[in-house]
């Protein structure tokens, strides 16, 4: 964005010393600078409230950041669930993935995780994180209205279950959908 902002009709030699200046030039060049004031708090205001931030959360609202190089980049990781007080007695488990991109959940009865918050236009993944509290329950993974869940067809899975039985080595699932309605699971794997 050009500025607005103009200084080269502002007349630095006026006034003329040593002789009597008619006050039309005083009144112009306080109009210019006047307006070049105004203009000034306009631009101001726009980058105060329109750029990004180093001590404050930025909010992009889905503009687009292009040929950036990403160093120490973090996903936002959510623990609501990660406590089996938090997870029982509720039968289902909302993920969203506006609260974060990595989900660590564990619980001690059967559960149903359904997903809200997916965008439906770019590409979106989730990681799960999931355990129980030492013995077998099964999780279930139900598809956002309209859509369908696809697995990558590991033996672990039965239809869009799987059953966790560790409360310290997590079962590791990744999600991804580029369309909101249909999510495609992979196992990663368990680890110990």
């Amino acid at each position: 964005m050009a500025s607005s902002i103009v200084s080269t009709t502002i007349d630095e030699n006026f006034p003329v010393a040593g002789q009597d200046n008619d006050s039309q030039g005083f009144r112009d060049n306080f109009s210019v600078i006047k307006n070049n004031f105004a203009f000034a708090k306009a631009e101001i205001e726009d980058l105060q409230g329109g750029t990004a931030r180093l001590d404050d959360d930025n909010n992009f609202d889905g503009n687009r950041i292009t040929e950036a190089v990403l160093l120490a980049v973090q996903k936002e990781t959510n623990l609501t669930y990660s406590n089996l007080a938090n997870t029982d007695p509720a039968l289902t488990i909302p993920v969203s993935y506006l609260s974060g991109h990595v989900h660590v959940i564990k619980a001690q009865a059967n559960k149903t995780i359904n997903f809200t918050d997916i965008p439906t236009s770019e590409y979106s993944e989730i990681r799960l994180f999931l355990t129980a509290n030492g013995s077998p329950i099964t999780y279930s993974f139900a598809a956002p209205a309209g859509g369908s869940i696809k697995t990558d067809g590991n033996v672990v899975w039965t239809g869009s279950t799987i059953s966790v039985t560790s409360a310290d080595n997590p079962i590791i699932i990744d999600i991804c959908t580029y369309n909101g309605l249909t999510l495609y699971f992979k196992y990663v794997g368990i680890f110990s």
